[in-house]
């Protein structure tokens, strides 16, 4: 079994994590709270990131996206 997760930049769908000062250091811990913790702890479980994408239009998305990489 695994989870599979969608995560979007801000040119497809404004959140406010996006315009939060602490951007983009905000985006690990709020990953973590969503879907991150299901990799932690006794029984990890896979987490497939099975949609994500951005035209690379934005300073922010490319920032997202290299965030998300790592």
């Amino acid at each position: 079994m695994l989870y599979s997760i969608h995560e979007f930049p801000e040119e497809y769908y404004k959140q406010p994590w996006f315009s939060d000062p602490t951007y983009p250091a905000n985006l690990r811990p709020r990953w973590n709270s969503f879907w991150g913790f299901i990799m932690q702890g006794p029984n990890p479980v896979p987490v497939l990131v099975g949609a994500f994408g951005s035209n690379m239009v934005f300073e922010g998305s490319r920032t997202w996206i290299n965030t998300l990489l790592k």
